[in-house]
């Protein structure tokens, strides 16, 4: 489990060398919410967001000084969120989880600058969170269907790297796992007697997955390419072609291109834990049972993942057509 500790440095110096080209007050409240105990992964993409922030402000990010914010270009950037550009140029609303992000991102940045007396007030204050509303409507249900078209239309340039995604793939779809917990696993995670993988995920929580026969397949297939391409005595279960641990964005990029091959739609690991979610809904009806599985806190996170198809609506609307004369 000591690849997550690997990946984490990285993120973090990678961060660190990002920030030179910062303002010296958002270098101040990144080692804040290192302090605090962020993930490397929560405070890059705190870090990244604020530079987005600032980007809408001044191209010259680095002489960007603190007076240079006001309410004005807080409020249109943070408006701006709610709209993005498809592969195809065109605008569509973002989902409220996407504007609720960028919420806390900017709530949290500002209420540093404010309680830190570098900032007379939190800009967000005005302008609140993104009303709750219903992101089951704008989503796409990912079925079971969708994960084994992916699996089966699944093409690579080279035997290592369909071995690789293709266990990858398999990881994902069946336990529903991070793809920042997934570039982490190590040899050493994995009992081969028994199936089981266990991973330090998110906030530092210890958990046992226990992997099908056919995952296990997929990966004892890989094992068999990557140890003939190890270069590094790394004990890292994911590579590149050069040898080295892959990143969460490695993850990231190989999932995009095989589902957009498949399915004519780009989907983040992200999506695919989403899918997971809400096959095991439909499969066992037990919203508690699922939240235990993917390790969410709370079931109303959980409820967010799932994406329904609707069927109680229909069901409704056919027992009222029967009743009403």
């Amino acid at each position: 489990m000591q690849g997550r500790l690997e990946n984490e440095l990285k993120i973090f110096n990678t961060i660190e060398n990002k920030l030179k080209g910062y303002p010296d007050f958002v270098f101040e409240w990144y080692e804040i919410l290192k302090a605090s105990g962020c993930t490397a992964a929560t405070c890059r993409d705190y870090v990244n967001k604020i530079g987005l922030l600032l980007k809408s402000i001044d191209t010259d990010i680095k002489n960007i000084r603190i007076a240079d914010l006001n309410q004005a270009n807080v409020t249109v950037f943070y408006s701006g969120i709610r709209v993005k550009k498809d592969n195809k140029g065109n605008e569509q609303p973002t989902t409220n989880s996407y504007q609720r992000a960028f919420y806390m991102c900017l709530n949290n940045f500002f209420s540093y600058l404010r309680k830190s007396g570098k900032c007379d007030q939190n800009y967000m204050d005005l302008i609140g969170p993104p009303k709750a509303k219903d992101d089951n409507v704008q989503r796409v249900k990912i079925t079971a269907d969708d994960f084994n078209k992916i699996l089966q239309y699944q093409e690579s340039k080279t035997p290592f790297l369909w071995f690789r995604d293709n266990a990858i793939l398999m990881i994902l779809m069946t336990t529903g796992i991070r793809r920042s917990a997934l570039s982490s696993i190590n040899i050493s995670d994995i009992d081969f007697d028994t199936n089981a993988l266990v991973v330090i995920d998110k906030g530092d929580k210890i958990h046992k997955y226990c992997l099908p026969e056919k995952t296990m397949n997929s990966l004892n297939k890989w094992l068999r390419v990557r140890n003939s391409h190890i270069k590094d005595d790394t004990d890292a279960l994911f590579i590149s072609l050069y040898g080295n641990r892959i990143t969460s964005m490695d993850i990231y990029s190989a999932v995009k291109k095989h589902t957009y091959d498949a399915l004519g739609v780009e989907l983040s690991p992200h999506k695919l834990r989403a899918g997971f979610c809400s096959i095991m809904y439909e499969q066992t009806g037990d919203i508690e049972k699922v939240r235990r599985i993917v390790g969410h806190k709370q079931v109303s996170t959980t409820q967010k993942y799932v994406v329904t198809d609707n069927k109680e609506k229909e069901e409704a609307a056919d027992i009222m057509e029967f009743l009403l004369n």
